[in-house]
């Protein structure tokens, strides 16, 4: 276990990503150019026996970099910003790294970084450059790790206790001004418009458009081709004549109305008995409202149960029936 604690601050600062070649062809993703100059120093103790790994886990917890002799993980680095991380970072996973017989090592004093550039003649200029901010998978520092309830809880409690600062709003609302340049909003106006454009195209590809015309005025008419009915009109001012000319009316019988209603009735109760395992009754009925199993507005109640089937022991019967008949 060592810790680096004395130099001058130098500016290898966060905020730089990208990826990095080890001396064995072994692409590693970075996070920050001190994970570049400490990649680039660890690299070169690569040999037969010895290989550089980047980030990956440690049962729960990720570090930055992983050296492995002989097939065995002996050495865990660590790079962190400043010394109050670094003395946290040490006092959580000392212990067990020690109990596994391997050494753990965290830096952040620039006094370090600083003697690696001048050693291996690191150009950082170039790394900053050509780096890419690609957090997509496992470049995510968060991928594969879940927040605890308690951790919900807590990060609810500090937002709220932040929020209710007004210099801290007044603050936030100043950052997200400046951050949102001119040319920041052209690149996100750019990238909705061509995501509006994908699926556009997408659709006219799986749904295209179909010219047609309304049978009482022909009229064209342009829908998609899934909105295409037997009969088309071009709204309502022509579906009213069209009816009366053909002498059809656009109101269900009476029959027509039960027998959706019956129907409309048969599908929730379906729904309830595959849900809750139970026969239909009206505690089950209430029961599934308060488990929104269906909706509040569904028209199922004792009362209409009575009306289209009877009792609730001919809507069971018939709900075995359709499924012996299935």
């Amino acid at each position: 276990m060592k810790l680096y604690t004395k130099g001058k601050k130098h500016n290898a600062s966060r905020g730089y990503c990208g990826y990095f070649t080890t001396s064995k062809n072994k692409t590693i993703y970075l996070r920050s150019s001190k994970e570049f100059i400490t990649a680039t120093w660890l690299s070169s103790l690569e040999s037969e026996s010895v290989t550089l790994h980047g980030e990956s886990y440690c049962e729960s917890y990720r570090p930055d970099f992983k050296i492995e002799i002989n097939g065995k993980i002996r050495v865990v680095v660590e790079v962190k910003d400043n010394a109050a991380d670094a003395e946290r970072y040490l006092k959580t996973h000392s212990k067990y790294f020690s109990a596994q017989n391997i050494h753990y090592i965290v830096i952040f004093k620039a006094w370090h970084f600083s003697k690696l550039i001048k050693k291996f003649n690191i150009d950082l200029d170039s790394w900053k450059k050509n780096s890419i901010y690609d957090y997509s998978g496992e470049n995510n520092p968060a991928y594969g790790r879940h927040h605890t309830t308690d951790q919900l809880k807590l990060i609810g409690e500090k937002t709220k206790e932040r929020w209710e600062n007004k210099e801290y709003r007044e603050h936030l609302k100043e950052n997200q001004l400046r951050s949102f340049t001119a040319e920041v909003r052209k690149k996100m106006s750019d990238s909705t418009i061509l995501a509006a454009k994908k699926r556009r195209q997408v659709r006219d590809a799986l749904d295209p458009l179909v010219t047609v015309n309304c049978v009482y005025c022909n009229r064209e008419k342009i829908l998609r081709k899934s909105k295409i009915k037997p009969v088309t009109f071009c709204d309502a001012r022509c579906a009213s004549p069209y009816y009366k000319l053909v002498g059809l009316s656009r109101k269900f019988s009476e029959e027509e109305k039960l027998s959706r209603m019956h129907q409309c009735l048969l599908k929730y109760s379906e729904k309830i008995v595959l849900s809750l395992k139970c026969n239909m009754s009206d505690s089950a009925i209430k029961l599934a409202r308060s488990l929104k199993v269906i909706p509040n507005n569904c028209q199922l109640s004792e009362k209409t149960v009575i009306k289209y089937f009877g009792s609730f022991e001919n809507l069971n019967k018939e709900l075995k029936n359709g499924e012996n008949g299935k």
